[in-house]
């Protein structure tokens, strides 16, 4: 059976696979499937991360997580008795503290690393928690590649957006995140929601990863079995996620091969239109994501082992960050961006509508 995530309404109907039989429902259009979990409260305890809550300063709210606010502040003293703009990560009332109360333990495990969002302390002595991040001015990256779209559209091939479009700009954020998973990775965490949704940009245009409130520390067993959980974003998922609810290193492959899609296209949602039954019969089928036109064949490869059915035959991140690293030195087109046509890709994201109504 599909384990772990439940359909919300519809009538099953039973797909073979192999000798087994895997029970597919109707599921919701949207990038989320809702799975029901009870609340399990927890104590949230990082006295060495604590900082005192008068030294923040709410400003302005720039986000919306899973169970928790992020706004904008300044902090007095968080960094060498300086002020310092912050992003604090506010836990909703009605929340569990659980998956925060994890992020938190995770963060308190890494060290400093240029591609991965810094933790700089917590406020848990009373509620609403917060957890103290850098500031990463340049938001997602998935805004900011559907603003590129946006503007490719408008601009087709003119100097203006000849820089922004560049192909090695695209695969030096490949690279980036292919380096800070590696990092990840060696420290025994799966991340189970990398995308472009999850990647910051600083004021350099460095990607940074965030969002850890559905990560898990798998050192020692090397994988994470999902018994209950939160929402979960299925057009990413391995198939042995949805099948088992199985996560690994090489489950967060799978999603890196979904995001270097996501840059490819200059983010599109993938399996649009799919729901989630029809995707997983898709996948079933031996099909995955095309290759876009101006995609050069070594980046399709590279992205399509991602995807391979045994996990065990997928790169690791030492790989694909290798193999980046080498397709950025080449002189080959990787990507002929004048077969572009963003408006294949147009109204593939819902994020692309919101702008184009005005309401971002």
């Amino acid at each position: 059976m599909w384990s772990g995530i439940s359909a919300t309404t519809g009538m099953h109907h039973v797909v073979p696979v192999g000798s087994r039989e895997v029970s597919v429902g109707d599921a919701p259009a949207s990038s989320e499937i809702a799975v029901q979990v009870p609340e399990t409260p927890a104590q949230v305890d990082c006295p060495d991360f604590e900082f005192r809550r008068e030294g923040i300063h709410l400003e302005e709210v720039i986000g919306n997580g899973f169970y928790g606010q992020v706004v904008k502040a300044k902090s007095d003293g968080i960094l060498e008795g300086e002020s310092t703009t912050v992003a604090v990560k506010i836990l909703k009332g009605h929340a569990s503290t659980t998956d925060f109360k994890n992020e938190l333990a995770i963060f308190r495990a890494l060290e400093k690393h240029p591609f991965v969002v810094s933790f700089l302390g917590s406020c848990t002595e009373k509620e609403p928690f917060y957890m103290i991040m850098e500031y990463v001015p340049n938001g997602t990256l998935e805004a900011f590649i559907t603003r590129k779209r946006l503007a490719w559209t408008e601009t087709r091939l003119t100097g203006l957006m000849k820089e922004a479009m560049n192909p090695l700009r695209i695969l030096l954020f490949g690279f980036q995140i292919a380096s800070g998973m590696e990092y990840l990775s060696s420290k025994h965490l799966v991340h189970r929601d990398l995308a472009t949704r999850n990647v910051l940009l600083d004021e350099g245009l460095t990607c940074k990863l965030c969002d850890f409130g559905l990560a898990r520390d798998v050192k020692g067993i090397g994988q994470y079995t999902q018994k209950s959980g939160n929402a979960i974003p299925f057009r990413w998922l391995a198939l042995e996620c949805i099948r088992d609810s199985i996560y690994t290193t090489k489950s967060d492959v799978w999603s890196f091969g979904v995001l270097m899609w996501e840059l490819m296209t200059l983010g599109a949602q993938p399996y649009t239109d799919m729901s989630f039954e029809a995707m997983v019969v898709y996948l079933l089928g031996g099909f995955r994501l095309p290759r876009p036109a101006h995609c050069g064949e070594e980046i399709y490869v590279l992205m399509s082992e991602c995807w391979t059915t045994e996990p065990e035959f997928r790169p690791s991140f030492t790989d694909l960050r290798q193999r980046l690293d080498c397709l950025l030195k080449l002189d080959s087109k990787l990507m002929d961006m004048s077969q572009f046509t963003s408006d294949v890709y147009l109204y593939q994201n819902p994020l692309v509508q919101t702008y184009l109504l005005g309401e971002a």
